[in-house]
């Protein structure tokens, strides 16, 4: 069986490094669109503002496919363009943009696989699904990145050690 990558809470960013240096990333899209609803709430626009999508497939050290990643990011200039996510990823772009990031706020769910996802990541129709969806936000505070990011659970899971100060927990449904 192929090895299942973890990703750590604690140390999130060097984590996020880490998986981007030891798997590999296939750009399927990247287009300036009108965000959905929930994405314009979680970043604090408009109907109407325009972000960068980008929708990408990663892969493991043996080039099966673990991830399926949508981001929505503000416009950020020329240097975060498709060239630039087809050789980087996007933590090193927003390094390269001078962009610190200060706070992330998470949301752990799960979703069942529908056609084109099932098809991109190699898995029946309706197989279960993690999904996170992460909202980054600037040294100012300001959101300016959404990802929604789902993974297969048996080539990915996501390890967690939280102190009870930090720990803030949401139930919904």
């Amino acid at each position: 069986p192929p090895k299942i990558l973890q990703a750590p809470l604690l140390s999130m960013i060097d984590s996020l490094a880490l998986i981007g240096r030891e798997t590999s990333i296939r750009l399927l899209d990247f287009a300036r669109v009108n965000p959905p609803p929930q994405v314009c709430d979680a970043l604090g626009l408009r109907a109407t503002d325009l972000c960068d999508r980008a929708v990408r497939v990663r892969n493991n050290e043996n080039g099966a496919p673990f991830a399926h990643y949508t981001s929505w990011t503000v416009p950020l200039g020329p240097v975060f363009c498709a060239e630039n996510l087809r050789g980087s990823s996007r933590l090193e772009l927003f390094r390269r943009l001078g962009l610190e990031l200060s706070e992330v706020e998470q949301t752990l769910s799960a979703e069942a696989a529908d056609g084109t996802l099932a098809d991109q990541l190699e898995l029946p129709l309706g197989a279960p699904l993690l999904l996170i969806s992460r909202v980054t936000r600037d040294q100012r505070g300001r959101p300016f990145d959404y990802l929604r990011a789902l993974y297969r659970p048996d080539r990915f899971s996501y390890h967690m050690r939280l102190n009870a100060k930090d720990l803030v927990v949401r139930g919904y449904r």
